[in-house]
């Protein structure tokens, strides 16, 4: 099968209604302050935006974005299914929403886009963890 053809790949905190997503709220790195000494579990939303064009693909084919932790564990599969029509430059946007995606660890997280079960791309996001200093009288 020659195509689809990935062509964007990200991951957001949110999508405007006006579909114009700025740099700023691409997800890359993701700070989380707080007062223990190490991180407690946290639940966050997201979005994972993917972009595709059918090529010779005239069928419906399932995407999956897996989530890898840090730590190399598989946490969750989210499955979408997309149709691409009989036009070789059909472009097909798909949008996930990732829902009360709990993290648990720093460090790097992945998001596997695959193809029928075929690895397309990875998308890393950083979770890093401050430990906020106490102030006195806290």
């Amino acid at each position: 099968m020659k195509g689809p053809y990935l062509f964007i790949a990200f991951a957001c905190q949110s999508i405007p209604p006006d579909r114009k997503v700025s740099i700023d709220s691409l997800l890359s790195r993701l700070t989380i302050e707080g007062k223990a000494e190490k991180m407690f579990p946290l639940k966050i939303t997201f979005r994972v935006f993917l972009g595709s064009i059918a090529g010779e693909c005239k069928e419906k084919v399932r995407i999956y974005i897996e989530v890898i932790s840090p730590s190399n564990e598989k946490l969750s599969r989210f499955p979408c299914d997309v149709e691409f029509q009989d036009t070789p430059n059909h472009q097909v946007l798909i949008n996930v929403l990732i829902e009360d995606f709990v993290i648990q660890e720093p460090g790097i997280y992945w998001l596997d886009v695959k193809l029928n079960q075929a690895l397309v791309t990875r998308i890393p996001t950083e979770v890093v963890y401050h430990q906020a200093q106490l102030v006195s009288g806290e």
